[in-house]
């Protein structure tokens, strides 16, 4: 007889797998233009959790074994848990393992930096600065 098959995993579906509400969204754009940074760091993390814990997007179906990304978001939180003030991590840009964006406060920066690194491989935390305008189109003129 052929090999049994693995489960399916089930069809991804609104009362199984959570995603942010246009409410939230909302709200989050809101905060980030009223200059509520502790609104805004929510919305990170609630948009973060959603990505990492419902639609499991911080690993490969291929290598469910590879957990880096996971391990950077748990050292991240724990991190930026020990500073005074606060911050907020999230998987980012490419999605299944591709990698993550935390928002650090200036003070704390290099320590982060020394904390994620001291796991992950030197040069693995990338500091950048994000300018006050977004985005602008640059001439050359």
């Amino acid at each position: 007889p052929p090999a049994p098959q693995p489960a399916k995993p089930p069809a991804k579906q609104d009362s199984f797998f959570r995603t942010m509400t246009s409410t939230e969204y909302q709200t989050f754009a809101a905060a980030m233009k009223e200059g509520d940074i502790a609104r805004f760091l929510g919305g990170i993390t609630t948009s973060g959790n959603s990505s990492f814990k419902y639609l499991q997007n911080v690993f490969t179906t291929k290598n469910p074994a590879e957990q880096g990304e996971s391990l950077a978001i748990y050292l991240s939180e724990r991190a930026l848990a020990s500073f005074r003030l606060p911050g907020a991590c999230r998987v980012h840009g490419g999605g299944f393992a591709g990698t993550m964006q935390a928002f650090v406060p200036r003070l704390y920066t290099e320590a982060f930096r020394q904390r994620i690194d001291a796991v992950m491989g030197e040069g693995s935390c990338m500091v950048m600065h994000v300018r006050p305008l977004g985005a602008t189109r640059v001439d050359n003129d």
